[in-house]
């Protein structure tokens, strides 16, 4: 802390040190200690200083609040910092209630007793009360803070800090009624209230986020639940047609696919290690077909854009028939080969790898052999 004495005290009231005799002739006293002051003019920045030995550390500081005071006890006014509130909370948008303003001033004490409490300075205005700190060199602890917050008087407290070694009235002046103002409220009831407002608003905002979450996390246990017990269906479905026999798996299929046998034989065709299916050929072949207007039921109408992959349709009727392959890939080998069979008759077009779009699609196969037998 800086031991210059800015302003010194003289007949209660307080004086810049080129504004009395330099020297010891000055008549000033510290306004914290109250012994004699020394009037330093000449140095670079003018002050007052103790006599040697007799340094006090509290009369810079007590020099700058009675000077604060001293110039709004003079113009009767004090500058109030904007309220607002600054928003830290995601859903609570940022607030202002009032702006910066000048208010005029019946009363104005320093350094009272307030219930367990000594502001820097009491100001009044009609049946208004504010509590003024002045804050240089030590700002409001916790303590302090929640002290006043118990008082429950509107508070704040103006930063000097800026001022640095410049503390003259005019500079004072100046930062306590210019703008950008240095001050903020330690305690506005307009702002607890926009605060507790904007809590509330988040609480509410997060329990509704809360409950989205919530039901969303149902939503989906059930989506899972239900995806579970298609596959648990689906699984029986497909262990049950694998114990069919052949013949009623024969009979089901061309059923399902609205043809007759002759209609099927035409369909089929020999290919090698059709056998590892453990089936006749028109069994799993017509098993292929299912497969296929199942794709085609399932995409747009343009079935010509529809198209399945060959490993796709081998793991369906893996699962549909035990298969024993004769030889390594086998069932792979015949399930292409008949694929490629379809492709002649114009059912289905190799795209690209393994892929086939479907050209002709199920409702129509019928047509493809109108004098099959039946």
């Amino acid at each position: 802390m800086s031991l210059r004495v800015p302003f010194g005290l003289k007949e209660s009231t307080l004086y810049e040190p080129n504004g009395v005799p330099n020297g010891k002739a000055c008549g000033c006293v510290c306004p914290a200690c109250k012994r004699p002051l020394i009037a330093r003019q000449g140095a670079a920045t003018p002050h007052f200083a103790h006599a040697p030995g007799e340094d006090c550390a509290r009369g810079f500081e007590t020099a700058v609040h009675l000077a604060a005071k001293q110039i709004i006890a003079e113009r009767k006014e004090v500058r109030l910092p904007i309220v607002e509130y600054q928003s830290t909370l995601q859903y609570a948008p940022s607030k202002v209630h009032t702006a910066e303003r000048l208010l005029r001033l019946d009363e104005v004490e320093l350094e009272v007793w307030m219930s367990n409490i000594r502001p820097d300075i009491w100001v009044k205005a009609g049946d208004e009360r504010y509590l003024v700190e002045i804050a240089v060199t030590h700002f409001v602890d916790e303590e302090k803070n929640a002290k006043i917050r118990e008082l429950r008087i509107p508070a704040f407290e103006v930063n000097l800090k800026s001022l640095k070694d410049c503390f003259t009235f005019t500079a004072l002046e100046r930062t306590l009624f210019s703008s950008p103002y240095p001050a903020i409220w330690i305690f506005n009831e307009h702002i607890e209230a926009m605060t507790a407002e904007a809590q509330q608003l988040h609480t509410l905002e997060s329990n509704r986020q809360r409950e989205i979450e919530r039901q969303a996390k149902i939503e989906f246990q059930r989506i899972e639940s239900r995806r579970v017990q298609r596959a648990l269906e689906r699984a029986e479905k497909f262990r049950r047609y694998r114990n069919m026999p052949p013949l009623d798996k024969l009979e089901r299929n061309i059923r399902q696919l609205g043809l007759t046998e002759g209609q099927m034989k035409k369909f089929s065709t020999f290919v090698p290690w059709e056998l590892s299916f453990s089936t006749p050929r028109e069994v799993w072949q017509s098993a292929v077909l299912v497969y296929i207007a199942r794709v085609e039921k399932f995409g747009p109408e343009e079935f010509l854009c529809i198209d399945f992959e060959h490993e796709d349709c081998l793991a369906w009727l893996r699962l549909a028939f035990e298969v024993k392959p004769q030889v390594p890939n086998g069932d792979s080998i015949a399930l292409w080969k008949y694929l490629k069979h379809l492709e002649t008759l114009g059912v289905l077009k190799q795209l690209r790898n393994k892929f086939f779009a479907i050209k002709i699609g199920p409702t129509d196969w019928t047509r493809m052999f109108p004098h099959g037998n039946r």
